[in-house]
């Protein structure tokens, strides 16, 4: 009796001693293992944060690729406003040059030629009902022009800048002396157009001025619609062309 109560004891010490066993086993495998999973995870945020610099220093460098190019734009547009600038005081310029004539030579004074100096600077050109309309004011009784036939009116600044004469005169002087002509002639090609001057409030046949003094004054015509002919000066023994037709 004793004996089999000795030996079930050591039976149930083995059984007791093998689940130790193994549970320190199992457990001794999961400290092992843990380390293992440490590292693995430590290595996937290793690579997501060298994602995310990599992906950072891509957006930055996209964000200045786009300011240059931007940059860039700029200084061409500007570049091109400056031409387009440039171009237009150019061409300023030029039509300046093509209205404002400067009249140097002789006008008589008492029978004696005396020099003078002056520039007539076109200042506007006015047609049809336009230039109809201001015509009427000085005559009421002013026809229509036929269908190939217009008014024009053209409106000039005239400055008295240098000469002996006490006063310039622009009075209109058809006569057979070269050296007493003063007038505007506007041709058709085929005729002279018809000058209407005097119906004008502000006829430029009117003025006269003192040395530095500008006033303006305006001349008319009844001409051809399909006429491209300039507008002629003939006066202080020279002559000047202008183009109406711009």
């Amino acid at each position: 009796m004793r004996t089999k109560y000795v030996l079930t004891m050591l039976v149930v010490a083995s059984v007791l001693s093998g689940c130790q066993s193994k549970k320190a086993s199992d457990d001794s495998m999961n400290v092992e293992t843990q380390p293992i999973r440490v590292e693995q995870s430590s290595s996937e945020e290793t690579k997501s944060t060298k994602e995310e610099i990599s992906s950072s220093e891509e957006a930055q460098t996209k964000s200045k690729s786009e300011e240059t190019s931007k940059k860039e734009e700029t200084t061409s547009s500007r570049e091109t406003k400056v031409d387009i600038n440039q171009k237009d005081v150019s061409n300023t310029e030029k039509q300046n040059s093509e209205v404002s004539k400067i009249i140097e030579g002789k006008q008589l004074v008492d029978g004696q030629e005396v020099p003078v100096k002056a520039t007539l600077k076109l200042e506007s050109i006015q047609r049809g009902d336009d230039a109809y309309k201001l015509l009427s004011k000085g005559n009421a009784e002013l026809t229509k022009p036929e269908n190939n036939m217009e008014y024009i009116v053209i409106t000039f600044n005239v400055s008295y800048t240098e000469g002996e004469a006490e006063e310039l005169y622009l009075a209109e002087n058809r006569g057979s002396m070269e050296s007493g002509k003063l007038y505007f002639a506007l041709s058709n090609g085929d005729s002279n157009g018809e000058d209407v001057s005097s119906y004008l409030e502000n006829n430029i046949y009117n003025l006269s001025m003192i040395k530095g003094e500008s006033k303006q004054g305006a001349v008319a015509f009844l001409h051809k619609k399909s006429s491209k002919e300039p507008l002629y000066f003939i006066g202080y023994n020279t002559k000047a062309e202008f183009d109406i037709n711009n």
